[in-house]
């Protein structure tokens, strides 16, 4: 009978979580960095996502799944920026199918510090409609090299709609 006393009150205790954390579209998007591809090799995924094991800058490319939501309200990364030289910096980009790019915004880590940073492009309604026949996004992220202080990290991207 404890544990399910115990169940209920962690039921609503999650429950009055999500309720303080505010309102999300059930269409909004937390997606895990392994998600994303490049052809190099120095390229680890490991459950922190992906990091750059090489010293210099290497691309990666992100898929976003194509929703009716409408236009995209907010686009965040989750990176570690381990470089005192280079940020991890992103672009979202949509493109036609015929590969045009229509739209792109940027967004990039800022300093070294080495622990979580979330930069943001908050530009609501800066994408063309995703209901556009024939439109395609990615996120194109370039990670630092690694440093004295270690290896940069893309750990999970959000798209809100």
């Amino acid at each position: 009978m404890r544990s399910i006393a115990k169940s209920a009150l962690y039921s609503l205790i999650f429950s009055v979580f999500l309720l303080a954390a505010g309102a999300a579209n059930a269409t909004d998007l937390w997606i895990h960095a392994s998600a994303c591809s490049s052809s190099n090799s120095a390229i680890t995924v490991n459950q922190y996502g992906l990091s750059n094991t090489s010293s210099s800058a290497v691309t990666v490319t992100c898929p976003v799944p194509v929703t009716t939501q409408g236009l995209i309200s907010l686009i965040s990364v989750t990176a570690y920026d381990r470089s005192s030289t280079d940020d991890v910096s992103c672009s979202m980009v949509e493109t036609d199918s015929g590969g045009t790019v229509l739209a792109s915004a940027a967004l990039s880590t800022s300093g070294n510090s080495g622990s979580l940073q979330n930069p943001q492009n908050p530009t609501p309604g800066h994408f063309l409609s995703w209901s556009s026949a024939g439109h395609f996004w990615m996120l194109q992220c370039s990670i630092p090299g690694v440093t004295a202080s270690g290896a940069s990290f893309l750990t999970a991207y959000y798209v809100g709609y």
